[in-house]
């Protein structure tokens, strides 16, 4: 069964840089408009799902790092996270 972890993210130049990050280590994602920003939707296998959305929580923590962004990631369900400001 396919299933898939979620990333909301508020701009475009990131949702990008998280979608390189994705493709280099192999991972298979979607980039769509959402209202407000854009979402990363990333494909796993339902058996993996939790392993994938941990391995996507650390590109996104790596991402904020490596750019300094002014945002956090935070998981907002059991496969969402959402790249906010602190402040969010």
């Amino acid at each position: 069964m396919d299933t898939s972890v979620l990333v909301e993210m508020p701009r475009l130049a990131e949702a990008g840089g998280l979608m390189e990050k994705l493709a280099a280590s192999g991972l298979t994602a979607n980039l769509v408009s959402a209202e407000g920003g854009w979402e990363v939707e990333i494909h796993s296998v339902l058996e993996e799902t939790e392993q994938v959305a941990d391995e996507v929580k650390d590109l996104l923590d790596a991402l904020v790092a490596e750019r300094g962004l002014p945002f956090i990631p935070v998981r907002v369900g059991e496969r969402t996270f959402a790249v906010r400001p602190p402040s969010d």
